[in-house]
């Protein structure tokens, strides 16, 4: 990038206008662009803006100019041509004008000198409406009345309220006149009195202090004094009726205190209430059944008990069931239909018995009773039947649908 620098050779307010008493409101700006190659030709964009400091803050105006011509390094614009540049610009305050050439920001920024501010003078157009003043209404002297302060300096006067010192307040005396004082409650017209029940600190009302546990309580004629927050206060005395099983403790209520492991009863005499034992709660066991504290379980001495010959017993979810109707008992069957009908297998010293229901026929109970499944496939057939009840021969296959019945032992 080719650094750019400048010279100004001319920033100058244009006094030539139609009308005499009209300002306009332009600056004349000529420069001169240079960079290390030599002078700047052609078109470049420049921007211009006027800032109240040398460095930083924000632009109070802004114009951009994209194309001005640059000859031998020769640049002229005619600022505010294109943005407003007017009194509320231009006032009594300093000004920095920032010149941008493209993107290229020039410093230092250059300070307005008095020229422009003549653009100021416009404001005085507007004299013209207050008409003349006359010598008589020229103040030639102020003086500070009743509670009021004056300052000047020069034409220049300042009211304001007579200065007091810290904390006092302009207080009206006598005939209309302020003056400083105290702002405190024995002021004229300002003074309080604390009575029945109240308290004043300085300014602050509040309640009159008790002491500890005390309230504040009418008295006659509706004077408030303090006095103790007790039951024997008027109209706040509390008893607990005699047998009705509520205890007063101060000012707490409660149920009467009975002995451990008692409980309230209500008594004969309807309404009355008595500390008795829980008799309702008193239990014993009987025969088969034992007791340990609160706890009952079954006497372990007792193995089945049953005095009615009719109905049927279970034991241990149908392991052994007793059929007093048809007196059967089953071990492994909760349906009995024998006298004793024992699910097999069945262990009689080492030999065992198993039994078979159905094989559908296609095989016979001799084969059924050598298979893998029954005593290591070294089981004999012992007697076969079908479910008929008719007894076959144990090599007999009756065929599909049979359901032939096995019995068979092995070791």
């Amino acid at each position: 990038m080719k650094r750019l620098s400048t010279t100004i050779l001319a920033l100058a307010l244009c006094c030539v206008a139609a009308d005499a008493w009209a300002v306009p409101a332009t600056l004349s700006f000529t420069g001169r662009l240079s960079t290390a190659n030599g002078p700047v030709n052609g078109n470049v964009g420049m921007t211009f803006a006027l800032f109240a400091q040398a460095t930083g803050g924000t632009a109070v105006w802004t114009e951009t100019r994209p194309s001005v011509m640059a000859e031998a390094g020769l640049v002229y614009a005619e600022l505010g041509g294109l943005t407003t540049l007017d009194e509320t610009v231009i006032t009594d305050a300093p000004l920095f004008l920032e010149i941008r050439i493209g993107n290229e920001t020039l410093v230092p920024r250059l300070p307005l000198q008095s020229v422009p501010y003549a653009i100021r003078a416009e404001v005085a157009n507007s004299a013209d409406t207050l008409g003349t003043i006359e010598p008589d209404d020229v103040v030639t002297g102020l003086t500070a009345g009743a509670g009021i302060a004056v300052a000047r300096n020069g034409n220049a006067a300042t009211l304001g309220l007579a200065p007091c010192a810290a904390g006092q307040v302009l207080k009206a005396g006598a005939g209309g006149a302020w003056t400083c004082a105290a702002d405190v409650d024995t002021d004229t017209n300002t003074t309080y009195t604390a009575s029945n029940g109240v308290a004043l600190n300085g300014s602050v009302f509040g309640l009159a202090p008790c002491s500890s546990g005390q309230v504040l309580k009418a008295g006659a004629g509706g004077t408030w004094t303090c006095a103790a927050d007790t039951d024997t206060d008027t109209n706040t005395t509390y008893s607990a009726a005699a047998n009705s099983g509520v205890a007063l403790s101060g000012t707490a209520f409660g149920l009467t205190t009975c002995a451990s492991g008692q409980v309230l009863k209500a008594g004969a005499t309807g309404g009355t209430w008595a500390c008795a034992a829980d008799a309702s709660t008193t239990y014993s066991a009987g025969s088969g059944i034992t007791l340990n504290g609160t706890t009952f379980a079954t006497d372990n001495t007792v193995v089945a008990r049953k005095d009615s010959a009719a109905g049927t017993q279970t034991f241990d979810g149908g392991t052994m069931v007793w059929d007093y109707t048809s007196n059967r008992i089953g071990i492994g069957t909760v349906t009995p239909q024998e006298a004793l009908d024992v699910a097999a297998p069945v262990r009689l010293d080492t030999m065992r018995l198993f039994r078979k229901y159905g094989n559908n026929g296609t095989a016979s109970c001799t084969d059924f009773c050598r298979s893998a499944g029954h005593a290591g496939g070294t089981g004999n057939c012992v007697s076969a039947r079908t479910t008929g009840g008719t007894y076959i021969d144990c090599s007999f296959a009756p065929g599909l649908g049979q359901d032939p019945i096995c019995m068979c032992a092995g070791f």
